[in-house]
């Protein structure tokens, strides 16, 4: 598969047991159909997006690309991410979607709220767990 911005060879990446397609040039990442969510909530996800975020914005400037999977045209598309939203594209198709160098970072980060739950949720279950 090639990469649907700058056409370079794309490279399989296996976070996990789950294996995405990484960008030999820009380290754009492209996802197969919800898989973006299951490698973030996976540990290490980190390690997925090894791209700089210049680079990313510079090729997030491209926005006509066509489906590396089944070349059909992308849509753009904002994810909401705490304060700033994150300009992805996806097929509608296949719905795979392409995140530039340094956004998958973004989405991978916890907003301030979900690390707020994640800590409620930690401190009921210790605390659940001193009542036996």
């Amino acid at each position: 598969m090639n990469c649907p911005k700058c056409n370079a060879d794309m490279e399989m990446v296996r976070i996990c047991s789950i294996e995405i397609d990484r960008c030999t040039r820009c380290r754009g990442i492209w996802f197969d159909h919800q898989e973006q969510s299951r490698v973030k909530s996976a540990p290490g996800s980190h390690r997925a997006d090894i791209g700089h975020q210049a680079i990313g914005e510079y090729y997030n400037a491209i926005r006509e690309i066509r489906c590396p999977r089944c070349n059909v045209s992308m849509e753009k598309e904002e994810v909401k991410r705490g304060r700033m939203p994150i300009q992805i594209e996806s097929c509608p198709r296949c719905h795979g979607s392409y995140f530039d160098a340094g956004e998958f970072r973004d989405f991978a980060e916890p907003t301030i709220v979900e690390f707020a739950k994640d800590l409620i949720a930690r401190i009921i279950e210790r605390n659940a767990g001193s009542d036996d």
